[in-house]
C-alpha cells in the first residue's frame, strides 16, 4: 500500500515509504511534549512523518487550497485517551470481523495508540474537503472506530493530518480492507449528499442474489416459493414455519410486503430476512458491479467500457441503456433524489475518473499520467504472441526453410543478415511481451515480386505483435495522425504508393527519422485534444529492388543510417505459399514455437550492439540496397550534374596535375551556372538545398569532396580527376 512521508513538520515535499520502516530511525529523548513538537516543527528534522492522503500533485504534502486531497490509500484513527493498553486493543482489534478489521496497531510517541487501516484499493475523495471529512466520519463509524479504545481524535477525519511514525508497529490477523467495506462508506456519503444536490447513492440489491440467499437460509423457500422471484410475484410466508402456504406477501425491490398478520412487519426488508450484514455487502457490490471496470473520461464526456481486450466508448445515453439492460432502474423511487443508474454514473466519474483516452503500447497500467493527468490506456492488453514449451525446429519446419532461404545471404562482418533481423525481432518482441518497451530500428525489406518480403513484415510480425496498420498516409503523405496509428504496434509502408516530389521524400525521411529516435507521437483523434503519448512500435517498410521502388527508400545521409537495416531479399529462391487461410492456421500453428527457440537465442558476435544500448542491435546494411538508394535518391540528380561540371572543368584546366576546385557553396552555384548547358539544369536548386546536399556529397564521396570551416564559411575541396 503507499504512504507518503516526509522529513519533518516544516516540510512541504512527500515521497513514497514503505511501513513500517526497516531500519527503525533513531529518534532523540525529550525533557518536554513541548520539545518534541519543536522538534517535529525543526526543518533540520530527519524522521518519518507519514500520511495515506495522495494530493492532486502527489509530490507535495495535502492542503485544503493549494493541493487537496484526491486519492486515500487507508485510514489512520488517533487515540489520546487515558487507560489505552497497547496489548489489550491489539487482542480487541484482532477479534473485530475481519471485513472491519485494520492491519496495524501502533504505540505514538505519547505512549497513546494509532489504529491503521491498509485499503485493498485506494478511493478517489470528493473535491471539497468538507465532503472528504464526510466520507472519513461516515469510515470510521463503518469500521467502529470511536468504540476501539477511548480518546478518538478529531484529526483522524482530516486528509490534511501527517503523523509521526511512532514506538512501535504490530501486525494484526487481517488482510487489507475491502473494496466492498470504503464503498458502502462512499455511497452512503454520497445518498447523503443527493438530498442537497452534491452526490449520489445506493443501488437495490439484484433479486437472483436475494433469492440465493434465501434459499440458503430459509430450508423451505425453494420448495414453498413457486412463483419466479420477481417484483409483484406472490407467495406464501416462507419466513414463517406455520406450514400455511396460501399467499400472504409480495415481491417489491426492497423486500416483501406482507398482507397477512401473522407477518411482524408489514414490509419485512432484505435487512430483516437476511441481516444487515447482508445488504450491506450486497448493496455495495450491486453498485460496483454495475460500474464494473468502467472509466469516465472528463475531456470527452464519455464512458469507457472494457470489452475483451478492448475499450468501447459511450455517450451517458448509451451507457444508462447499458445500466438499464443490466438491470439497474432508471426509475426515480420514493424517497430518493437521483435514480440507481444516475448513482452509478456518479460513483464511476467520482472514483473513475481520467482526463483523456489514448493508447500506451506495452504498457500493463489501467490509468498512466501524462504532465500529471490520468490517461486511460486504452491499447489492447495480452494481444503479443506467447511462446510456446516446444522450441524444436520440427515444430515450425515452414518457417524454418523461410527464414533460411528468406534473405541475400550477403555477410557483414562476418555475420549472416538472418541474424541481425532475429536479434532485432527478439529484443522488439521481448519488450512487447515483458512490457518493457524500448526503441529499435526500421526494417526496410527490398526484393522481386513473390519472394516474401511483405509475408514477412506485414502477416508474420502482425501475428507476432498483436497488430498492424498501413501507415502510408501518414508518413508520405502528412495527413493527420488517427487513431489506429496509435494503437497499432507495427506501421507498414509498401512501395504501391512512393513518395511524388523532393519535399515529400525529405519530409518522410525526417519523419522516420523522428519515430526512429524518440518514443514521442503526437496522438490527436476526432473531437478530442491532441496530447503526446510514447509509442514504442516500429515501422516496417517493404517494397521491390527495381529502381522506381527503391526511391522510397530515405535518403542514406549519416544521420539516418544507424536508424535503418537494409534486408534484401534472396534473388531466386521463392517461398511455397499455399492459401490465405491456409497460411494463416500454418503461422498459428508455428509461431509460437518458433519465439519459443527465438526467446532462448543468443545473437552472434557482432550482431548485439553493447555499445549503443538505445537500439541494442548493430544495423545491417546490404550494400547494393545502400548503391541503389542513394542513386535512386533526389540527391542523385544533383550528383549527375556535379559530375558533368567536373568533366567540363576537367576539360579545361587538364589532366597533368592533379587539379583541384576550391570555393563555397555560391561559388560552386555560379560555376555550374556559367555552362550553359547545365544552367537550366540548376533552376530548381536553392541555394540553401545546394548546402544540403553538398554536406551530404562530402559524407558520401570522401575524400573525393572535402570539407573546411572557417570564419563561419564552408569551404569545398573537390578533386577534378575522380569520378564520383
Amino acid at each position: 500500500m503507499k504512504y507518503f512521508a516526509l522529513p519533518n513538520h516544516r516540510a512541504t515535499s512527500v515521497a513514497p515509504v514503505s511501513l513500517p520502516p526497516d531500519p527503525w530511525p533513531a529518534m532523540p529523548e525529550f525533557p518536554s511534549k513541548e520539545a518534541y513538537r519543536k522538534w517535529c516543527a525543526d526543518e533540520k528534522t530527519d524522521h518519518v512523518f507519514f500520511t495515506t492522503a495522495e494530493g492532486l500533485n502527489p509530490h507535495n504534502r495535502c492542503d485544503v487550497h493549494d493541493n487537496p486531497a484526491h486519492i486515500l490509500h487507508g485510514f489512520v484513527a488517533d487515540y489520546d485517551g487515558d487507560g489505552i493498553v497497547f496489548e489489550s486493543l491489539l487482542e480487541r482489534v484482532n477479534r473485530l470481523p475481519e471485513r472491519l478489521r485494520p492491519q496495524w496497531v501502533t504505540e505514538t510517541f505519547s505512549k497513546k495508540a494509532r489504529v491503521v487501516w491498509e485499503f485493498e484499493e485506494p478511493v478517489v475523495l470528493p473535491p471539497e474537503p468538507k465532503n472528504q471529512q464526510k466520507f472519513l466520519r461516515g469510515l470510521g463509524k463503518e469500521l467502529g472506530a470511536h468504540s476501539l479504545a477511548p480518546g478518538l481524535d478529531e484529526v483522524s477525519f482530516s486528509t490534511t493530518t501527517v503523523w509521526e511514525l511512532g514506538r512501535r508497529w504490530a501486525k494484526t490477523t487481517s488482510p487489507r480492507l475491502p473494496r466492498e467495506t470504503i464503498l458502502t462508506t462512499w455511497f452512503n456519503t454520497m445518498k447523503k449528499l443527493v438530498s442537497s444536490g452534491e452526490g449520489g447513492g445506493l443501488a437495490t440489491i439484484p433479486l437472483d442474489k436475494v433469492a440465493a440467499a434465501l434459499e440458503a437460509r430459509y430450508p423451505g423457500f425453494k420448495t414453498r416459493w413457486t412463483a419466479e422471484f420477481t417484483p409483484g410475484a406472490r407467495g406464501p410466508l416462507f419466513w414463517i414455519a406455520d406450514g400455511i402456504d396460501r399467499i400472504g406477501c409480495m415481491v417489491t425491490e426492497t423486500g416483501m410486503r406482507a398482507f397477512s398478520s401473522r407477518s411482524t412487519k408489514g414490509l419485512m426488508t432484505w435487512a430483516d430476512l437476511l441481516g444487515v450484514d447482508f445488504v450491506k455487502a450486497h448493496s455495495s457490490e450491486a453498485l460496483a458491479e454495475a460500474a464494473g471496470e468502467s472509466y469516465y473520461d472528463s475531456g470527452s464526456n464519455e464512458y469507457y467500457v472494457p470489452m475483451g481486450t478492448a475499450w468501447h466508448s459511450h455517450g451517458k445515453d448509451n451507457f444508462l441503456m447499458r445500466l438499464k439492460v443490466a438491470g439497474i432502474s432508471h426509475r426515480l423511487k420514493p424517497g430518493q433524489s437521483a435514480t440507481d443508474a444516475e448513482q452509478v454514473l456518479v460513483m464511476i466519474q467520482e472514483t473513475r475518473r481520467v482526463g483523456g483516452a489514448a493508447p500506451f503500447l506495452f504498457n500493463p497500467d489501467r490509468v498512466v499520467e501524462v504532465n500529471a493527468i490520468p490517461m486511460l490506456n486504452t491499447a489492447p492488453q495480452g494481444k503479443v504472441m506467447k511462446p510456446a514449451e516446444e522450441a524444436d525446429p520440427a515444430h515450425w519446419p515452414w518457417l524454418y526453410e523461410f527464414f533460411n532461404n528468406v534473405f541475400d545471404p550477403e555477410l557483414q562482418d562476418g555475420n549472416h543478415p538472418r541474424d541481425f533481423f532475429f536479434a532485432w525481432l527478439q529484443r522488439f518482441w521481448m519488450s512487447g511481451l515483458h512490457s518493457e518497451p524500448r526503441l529499435g530500428q526500421i526494417p526496410i525489406i527490398a526484393g522481386k515480386a513473390s519472394r516474401g518480403k511483405s509475408f514477412l513484415g506485414v502477416a508474420i510480425m502482425r501475428k507476432i505483435m498483436g497488430g498492424a496498420s498501413d501507415a502510408c498516409n501518414y508518413l508520405l503523405d502528412g495527413k493527420g495522425f488517427n487513431k489506429e496509428l496509435g494503437a497499432s504496434p507495427i506501421w507498414n509502408v509498401d512501395d504501391s504508393k512512393s513518395t511524388a516530389t523532393f519535399n515529400d521524400h525529405r519530409r518522410f525521411s525526417e519523419m522516420l527519422k523522428k519515430h526512429a529516435a524518440s518514443p514521442e507521437l503526437l496522438f490527436h483523434p476526432k473531437y478530442a485534444d491532441a496530447i503526446t503519448i510514447p509509442w514504442y512500435g516500429r515501422i516496417i517498410i517493404t517494397c521491390n529492388d527495381d529502381s522506381d521502388s527503391l526511391a522510397i527508400v530515405p535518403t542514406l545521409d549519416g544521420t539516418i543510417l544507424d536508424k535503418l537495416h537494409l534486408f534484401k531479399c534472396h534473388p531466386t529462391w521463392a517461398a511455397k505459399f499455399s492459401s490465405l487461410n491456409e497460411n494463416n492456421a500454418m503461422l498459428d500453428r508455428e509461431l509460437p514455437h518458433f519465439l519459443a527457440w527465438l526467446k532462448a537465442w543468443k545473437p552472434p558476435i557482432g550482431v548485439e550492439d553493447r555499445r549503443n544500448p538505445r537500439y541494442g542491435v548493430v544495423s545491417y546494411h546490404h550494400p547494393a540496397l545502400v548503391d541503389s538508394a542513394r542513386d535512386s535518391s533526389p540527391d542523385h540528380r544533383f550528383v549527375e550534374i556535379l559530375e558533368a561540371w567536373r568533366e567540363s572543368m576537367l576539360a579545361l584546366v587538364g589532366r597533368d596535375e592533379k587539379p583541384e576546385w576550391h570555393g563555397t557553396c555560391t561559388d560552386l552555384i555560379k560555376s555550374i551556372n556559367s555552362d550553359a548547358a547545365l544552367a537550366p539544369l540548376m533552376r530548381s536548386y536553392a541555394p540553401v538545398a545546394v548546402g544540403r546536399i553538398m554536406s551530404k556529397v562530402a559524407c558520401y564521396y570522401k575524400p573525393i569532396v572535402l570539407v573546411a570551416k572557417s570564419k563561419g564559411l564552408t569551404r569545398y575541396t573537390l578533386d577534378l580527376s575522380a569520378t564520383m
